[in-house]
């Protein structure tokens, strides 16, 4: 099966009580490794998944992102602007697109101490590509030089910014929405919870691809145990080894951006903020993999968000793992999660 016809299956979709699933294409059942999931993991090399303080920092952001494609078919017109003094914004726009458009800001992933504006680019084009919004890309402060609550203002400012400004940008002030994947997908977020606790409500829409939902679990306990991701015989012996892994510097990476913060701090970490403002959060997509090793705290701030009353969708992409996003034009559920991204900010 080559990559039309995975995108093709991933159009299927099945209802489950409460929220969405998308197999594996090819498959009609869950615990599958995706193989292009399962040759990403073999290619990490994780290890035994005990915690270290000694990481490279320069190392590991240079690490980041992935060769993906450019899917785009429009020619956009892309800037590069500083705005609020030192918020570094990057704007994409279909060319022909000359009436006033929705706004989309899209937040980068890398653990609020890694990741760019530049390795999201494909991600972005692909946004402003499928729905013709003008698309808003990020580039906020990083921990641990500037611990939090730097980005996440920086977050908020460039949505006020482009909401002040709305006339100039040609954007439908009415239509602001936001998006973002794993640390941006937490931004993404708490960025809407800052909208509503300052009263602004600026973003009427959330698109948050697996989200860093809970900081400071050291990549122990309930929201970190493998064997719930229900992964079959010949892959959970990998999963097992990929979630240790993932884990194994959590503590560390959520302290670098908590700084003197408490991590439960709702700001930081969502699943910890009360009914009010979860009931209140604008309509929320909620994306992740199967086994993603965030998938767990992800499902329980689902959880928490329906119990509240809140309004929040959930879409599984089964096989896959984290960061799939970044994959896009080489993952097929990558341009998929476009797809149903738009779609979902349209209705």
């Amino acid at each position: 099966m080559d990559y039309n016809d995975e995108l093709k299956e991933l159009s299927k979709v099945e209802k489950r009580d409460g929220y969405f699933v998308k197999y594996v294409p090819g498959e009609s059942k869950d615990g599958v490794l995706a193989k292009n999931a399962r040759q990403e993991i073999l290619s990490m090399g994780q290890g035994s998944g005990e915690p270290s303080n000694e990481i490279d920092i320069v190392k590991m952001r240079d690490a980041m992102g992935w060769p993906a494609v450019d899917i785009s078919n429009n020619k956009l017109t892309i800037i590069n602007k500083i705005i609020e003094g030192s918020i570094n914004v990057r704007i994409y726009k279909q060319a022909k697109v000359t009436a006033k458009a929705p706004a989309l800001f899209y937040i980068h992933g890398g653990g609020y101490f890694g990741g760019s504006i530049d390795n999201v680019e494909n991600i972005c084009r692909a946004y402003a590509d499928k729905s013709g919004y003008t698309v808003f890309s990020v580039d906020y402060s990083l921990s641990p030089e500037k611990p939090f609550p730097a980005g996440l203002l920086d977050c908020y400012r460039a949505v006020k910014w482009a909401y002040d400004n709305a006339e100039v940008l040609n954007i439908d002030a009415d239509k602001i929405f936001i998006s973002g994947d794993s640390a941006g997908g937490n931004l993404s977020i708490t960025t809407s919870m800052i909208d509503i606790t300052l009263g602004t409500n600026y973003i009427k829409k959330i698109v948050a691809f697996y989200p860093a939902i809970a900081a400071g679990t050291n990549g122990r306990g309930e929201y970190w145990d493998y064997s719930k991701l229900g992964a079959n015989s010949e892959a959970v012996e990998l999963v097992s080894k990929y979630v240790s892994g993932f884990g194994s510097g959590n503590n560390l990476i959520d302290g670098w951006y908590a700084g003197k913060i408490n991590m439960s701090n709702p700001f930081i970490s969502p699943i910890f903020a009360d009914d009010k403002i979860l009931s209140s959060l604008p309509a929320t997509l909620l994306v992740i993999g199967e086994f993603d090793p965030l998938r767990l705290q992800g499902e329980a701030f689902f959880r928490r968000v329906k119990e509240a009353k809140g309004d929040i969708t959930y879409l599984r992409y089964n096989g896959t793992i984290h960061a799939f996003m970044d994959k896009i034009g080489d993952f097929p559920q990558a341009e998929d999660g476009i797809k149903e991204a738009v779609k979902f900010l349209e209705d």
